[in-house]
């Protein structure tokens, strides 16, 4: 299944709601995240090439917590790998 066009600018207005509630221009988050200011600008508008750890890094700074959750892994591992948070995030490396 493909990810649907509008659930890329819902994914862009969730940073940018965080981002204004945190009091950050587009270039602070940038610089905050080691991103360019391009990419805040791309991911807010819902550019659908945004890399995975483009968001991570934006998400990390804004304390978003992604979750991923997929039923054909927990009946396929016994639950084990059905589930997967990114509650604590270090550059380069997850926990």
């Amino acid at each position: 299944m493909a990810v649907k066009i509008d659930q890329y600018q819902t994914i862009g207005k969730i940073v940018c709601f965080h981002r204004k509630k945190a009091g950050l221009t587009q270039n602070q988050l940038a610089n905050l995240a080691g991103l360019g200011k391009t990419a805040i600008f791309d991911v807010e508008n819902g550019k659908i090439s945004i890399r995975f750890s483009t968001l991570i890094k934006i998400f990390y700074v804004l304390n978003i917590q992604l979750s991923l959750d997929s039923p054909l892994i927990q009946a396929g591992t016994g639950g084990v790998y059905g589930k997967f948070s990114l509650q604590t995030y270090t550059p380069g490396k997850l926990h």
